[in-house]
């Protein structure tokens, strides 16, 4: 005897639970440090780098947040509306323009060793992500 499956659903795999620790705790040093450089990035910016809009804004990272060595780097963060945000991840080359004409075309070699230079110096370290939080609150105070 056979079972017909045509037509059925199929179920979903389960996914694997993350281990605790992988989450983020809501006052993590993660967080305050995203928080802050968004609202620098916002009073910096106050528009669309690549368009000028006003609309639906965005803190949009040249090199991805996943890079930590330039997460919260004010050279690879800039304010994108989500129409340039997404055209920007799926290869559009405007926002790249916008960073050579804003920072000059040795920009993305910068950053690109900016986060060699955090792998090979081992990551982030309380110290570390304390003095990046010294440097973006005064950047923060100065912007007010």
């Amino acid at each position: 005897m056979s079972i017909d499956y045509t037509g059925m659903a199929h179920p979903k795999p389960k996914r694997k639970k993350r281990n605790g620790s992988a989450k983020k705790k809501p006052g993590s040093f993660t967080n305050k440090l995203d928080a802050l450089v968004r609202k620098v990035v916002r009073a910096r910016d106050i528009r669309c780098v690549t368009c000028g809009s006003q609309e639906g804004l965005e803190c949009s990272h040249y090199l991805g947040r996943a890079k930590m060595g330039v997460r919260w780097d004010l050279d690879n963060v800039n304010l994108q509306c989500h129409k340039c945000h997404r055209d920007h991840h799926a290869g559009n080359p405007a926002y790249m323009r916008y960073m050579e004409s804003q920072y000059g075309n040795d920009i993305f070699e910068k950053l690109y060793m900016r986060q060699q230079k955090w792998i090979e110096g081992g990551g982030a370290s309380a110290s570390k992500k304390e003095q990046i939080l010294e440097e973006l609150t005064a950047v923060w105070e100065n912007l007010k």
